[in-house]
């Protein structure tokens, strides 16, 4: 028995003050953690990264939207469409939280649509219009948003070169 006791007695007594109080306190006494509840209820900013300072002026923003420049000459309207529930849809809600800022900075005649479903099997679609009235459209499911920006970006990129080449010909 004292064997017993003695092995108790080490376990207890060799875990951290903090580990043998969390186990006292259930989360949710006035006192508990509160970790979770707090960066669960925190919204997704763009711009803001953990440990760093937060830019303060119209200059380190600046700064920051250069890091995140994505070209979109002839880009007049984006569409986005997503549902609140179910699978799939981190990725276009991603890119609607730190991708569309910095595009909305550089192209400020650049209109931004939203429609969130309920329906928990809704396929999530990104649309894009340009100004001479053409339309991409692309289901994004399950994609992340490096790779919305990329085809968005694609996309962009060869209406660009086409009206170049038009221009040219002229």
């Amino acid at each position: 028995q004292k064997k017993k006791n003695r092995c108790f007695f080490i376990f207890f007594f060799g875990m951290s003050s903090s580990t043998v109080g969390a186990i006292k306190r259930g989360p949710h006494s006035p006192l508990g953690y509160l970790g979770a509840r707090k960066a669960r209820n925190q919204q997704k900013k763009f711009g803001i990264k953990k440990f760093y300072p937060k830019p303060k002026n119209q200059d380190e923003w600046h700064l920051v939207f250069l890091q995140h420049k994505i070209d979109t000459p002839q880009l007049e309207k984006i569409e986005l469409r997503w549902s609140t529930k179910g699978p799939g849809q981190a990725g276009i809600r991603h890119f609607k939280y730190f991708s569309i800022p910095p595009i909305k900075y550089f192209n400020q005649n650049v209109q931004l649509e939203i429609t969130k479903d309920d329906s928990k099997n809704f396929r999530p679609r990104i649309i894009l219009e340009f100004e001479n009235g053409d339309r991409e459209e692309k289901e994004v499911y399950d994609a992340s948003n490096e790779d919305i920006c990329q085809w968005v970006s694609e996309k962009c990129s060869k209406r660009a070169n086409k009206a170049e080449e038009m221009t040219e010909d002229q």
